[in-house]
C-alpha cells in the first residue's frame, strides 16, 4: 500500500494529472456527434426517391390527323397557312377544274338554290352567269343549267301567254255580263209573261162563255204564245252563253296547265342539274382537293413544292388539334410494376431537349395496362397542357416525340433509405 501511494504521488504521475488534455481530445466527442448530426440532417433533406424508368413518345390525346393524297398528280395550291380550320383547302392535285372555277360553280348553284326556294328565280341575272372560268367536268351541267333558268324565265315572261290568258279571262268576263243581264231579262220577262198568263186565261173563260169575240180571242192568245216564245229564246241564250263562258274556262285552263306543266319540268331540270353539279363537286372534292378535317397546325411529313408530283395515298401532312391534352404512353418493363398506381408523380425528359437547360416535364400517372405485350407493360402518363417544363421553358409540340419517364413509386428521403437498410438486417435476423 505504501509503495502504491509512492507511485500515485511521483512526479510522473503528477505531471500526466496536472497536465491539460490538448484541443482534439477536449473537442473531438463534440466535433463527431456534430457532424453526426449534421449528416443526420442532411440525410432527412436530401431526397433519395424510389423510381422506376422506361421509354416512349409524347402525342396528343386526340391523335394528330394524318393526310394522305386524295389520287396521284401534280401538287398546286400548297397553302403557306400553319394554323387551319376546318373546310381550309390546304392543297389541290392538278385537274380540269380550277379552285376559282370550283368556288365560282358553287356560290351560283347555292345562290340558285336560294332563289328556287324563295320563288323568286326570275329575279337571276343570266349575265352573272357568264364566266370565263375553268368549270372542267361541270362545263356541260352548267350550260344545261343556264338554258333552262333562260327558258323558264322565257316562260314566265312570254307576252304570248300572258295576253292570251288576258284574253281568255276577259271574254269569261264579258259572257258572264251577259249572263247576268240575260238572268234580269229573263226574270223580267217571266214577270210580264206571269201576267200576260194569267189575263190570257181570263180572255179564254170569257171566249169560253161567249162573252168575247173568236177574232179578239185569238189576238190575244197569239200575243201570249210570242211573249212565251221570246222569254224561250231568252232562256236559250242564258244556256248558249253558260256553255261559251265553260268552253272559255276549260281552254285557259288547258293554256295555264300547259304552261304550268313547262315551267315544273323546267324546275325538275334545274333541279337534277344543280344535284348533278353538287355530285361533281363533291367527287372533285375527295379527288383533287386536300381539305383539313380538323381546326389545327399543319405538318408537312416533307417538304413540298408547287407542281411536285405525288403518288396516290402517299402520306403528306399530319394536323394536330390547336387546343389540346397531351399524354406520355410509354412502355416499362415488369419489374417493379407492382409498385406503379394511378396518380404517381413521373418525371418526363424529351430527346432533343437537354434536361440540364430545359428541366423536365412533372406528369402522373392516369392508367396502367393490365397485359403485357413483348414484355413490356404500357402506361399513361398526362402531363401539363401548356408542356411547360420545371425550369418554366415550354417545349414545342411536334408528333410523336421521343421521351424517358422516371415514375417516382416512393418520394423517399436519405435517411428513410438508411433505416430502410436497418430494417432489413434487423427482418433477416
Amino acid at each position: 500500500m505504501e509503495e502504491e501511494e509512492i507511485e500515485l504521488r511521483s512526479e510522473e504521475v503528477q505531471e500526466i494529472i496536472g497536465k491539460a488534455p490538448n484541443w482534439t481530445i477536449r473537442w473531438g466527442i463534440t466535433v463527431i456527434l456534430g457532424i453526426v448530426t449534421m449528416m443526420i440532417l442532411l440525410s432527412y433533406f436530401i431526397k433519395y426517391p424510389d423510381q422506376i424508368p422506361g421509354s416512349g413518345v409524347l402525342t396528343a390525346e386526340n391523335p394528330p390527323l394524318k393526310v394522305f393524297a386524295p389520287s396521284g398528280g401534280e401538287l398546286i395550291n400548297i397553302t403557306d397557312k400553319k394554323f387551319v380550320k376546318k373546310g381550309d383547302i390546304i392543297a389541290e392535285i392538278r385537274n380540269p377544274l380550277s379552285k376559282e372555277g370550283y368556288l365560282f360553280i358553287d356560290s351560283v348553284s347555292k345562290v340558285i338554290r336560294i332563289k328556287i326556294e324563295a320563288d323568286s328565280i326570275l329575279q337571276i341575272d343570266l349575265k352573272h352567269l357568264n364566266n370565263n372560268v375553268n368549270l372542267g367536268l361541270n362545263s356541260t351541267n352548267f350550260n344545261v343549267l343556264v338554258e333552262k333558268i333562260s327558258e323558264l324565265q322565257r316562260i314566265e315572261n312570254d307576252p304570248f301567254y300572258s295576253k292570251q290568258i288576258s284574253f281568255y279571262k276577259k271574254q269569261i268576263q264579258n259572257y258572264r255580263s251577259i249572263g247576268g243581264i240575260n238572268q234580269k231579262e229573263y226574270s223580267s220577262f217571266k214577270k210580264v209573261l206571269d201576267l200576260d198568263e194569267a189575263k190570257f186565261q181570263k180572255n179564254k173563260q170569257l171566249f169560253e162563255k161567249g162573252a168575247m169575240a173568236e177574232i179578239e180571242y185569238i189576238e190575244a192568245e197569239k200575243s201570249y204564245l210570242n211573249q212565251k216564245s221570246d222569254l224561250e229564246q231568252i232562256r236559250k241564250s242564258m244556256v248558249q252563253s253558260k256553255i261559251t263562258t265553260l268552253n272559255l274556262e276549260k281552254e285557259l285552263a288547258e293554256i295555264e296547265f300547259q304552261r304550268n306543266e313547262k315551267r315544273i319540268k323546267l324546275y325538275q331540270n334545274i333541279e337534277e342539274e344543280l344535284d348533278k353539279i353538287h355530285e361533281n363537286l363533291i367527287a372533285w372534292k375527295q379527288n383533287y382537293v386536300i381539305t383539313a378535317q380538323i381546326d389545327g397546325e399543319v405538318f408537312f411529313t416533307e417538304k413540298k413544292r408547287e407542281n411536285e408530283f405525288v403518288q396516290d395515298k402517299e402520306e403528306l401532312l399530319i394536323i394536330t388539334p390547336k387546343t389540346q391534352n397531351y399524354i406520355v404512353k410509354a412502355q416499362l418493363s415488369a419489374n417493379g410494376l407492382g409498385k406503379i398506381e394511378e396518380g404517381q408523380k413521373v418525371r418526363v425528359s424529351i430527346a432533343n431537349y437537354p434536361t440540364h437547360e430545359f428541366g423536365e416535364l412533372i406528369g402522373e400517372i392516369k392508367d396502367v395496362s393490365a397485359v403485357s405485350k413483348e414484355g413490356l407493360y404500357e402506361v399513361w402518363v398526362s402531363v401539363p397542357e401548356d408542356l411547360t417544363t420545371n425550369y418554366k421553358k415550354e417545349i414545342a409540340y411536334t408528333p410523336n416525340m421521343q421521351v424517358g419517364i422516371t415514375v417516382v413509386t416512393e418520394d423517399l428521403r436519405l435517411i428513410d433509405r438508411i433505416f430502410g437498410q436497418f430494417r432489413k438486417l434487423i427482418n433477416r435476423e
